[in-house]
């Protein structure tokens, strides 16, 4: 199965990336793109895709996604956002968008859905190691993945683990880390393995969460 995509951002850097992660699967074709909402419904009610990948920080609202949704009632729908837009983000799943993702997330959450969709047409996408947010069609808005809420837990990190964390917060790979904070990158590992014992997270994806949270993404940490 062929899943036929629709990209909708007024970023024309942030289309090529889309468009060049994409083109790059056997199983994916675009066929549309647009710059912003209006537009975005009579391209989908035309090439009827199976998937619309929508970039919230463009000029798009939960209005915006709720047209999508009644141009194409049975494409998957994901919005891509940052962290300052987590509100927008919720409104648009409300709005009838399937899932939230990260921008600082990989590339690699977006093949992992075409590839979930071409196995099971009409399912709901879900790859629980990586989507941060997802709504079940016709349930209640979702819940952020578990966590501790203890701001107290935040005091048990070590200086160096909290720099850890927030330069997980920032974005940053465990190289960009090593390098940033000039140790291996074996000992950002064990930074991480420590930092998920302390606050009680299984993964990076929570420990993300977790670290925005508590406002840590915001510590500024020397280069």
């Amino acid at each position: 199965m062929i899943i036929k995509i629709v990209t909708v951002s007024s970023n024309t850097f942030v289309q090529l990336g889309l468009r060049r992660i994409f083109e790059g699967h056997s199983g994916a074709v675009v066929v549309g793109e647009c710059p912003r909402g209006a537009a975005a419904r009579d391209l989908v009610e035309k090439e009827r895709p199976d998937l619309i990948v929508v970039d919230l920080e463009s000029d798009m609202s939960q209005f915006d996604v709720g047209l999508l949704r009644q141009g194409a009632p049975h494409a998957r729908i994901v919005v891509l956002t940052g962290w300052a837009d987590m509100e927008r983000g919720r409104q648009a799943l409300e709005a009838g968008a399937d899932v939230i993702m990260m921008k600082c997330q990989p590339a690699s959450l977006l093949l992992a859905i075409i590839e979930s969709m071409a196995k099971s047409p009409g399912a709901p996408v879900s790859h629980p190691r990586t989507l941060v947010f997802k709504q079940d069609r016709g349930g209640t808005p979702p819940a952020q993945p578990e966590a501790p809420a203890s701001h107290s837990k935040m005091e048990t990190l070590t200086e160096r683990e909290r720099a850890v964390a927030a330069l997980i917060g920032q974005g940053l790979s465990n190289r960009d880390i090593a390098e940033r904070l000039f140790i291996s990158e074996t000992t950002v590992r064990h930074h991480l393995t420590s930092i998920f014992d302390k606050v009680g997270v299984s993964n990076r994806q929570k420990l993300l969460l977790l670290v925005h949270r508590w406002k840590l993404a915001e510590l500024n940490v020397p280069a």
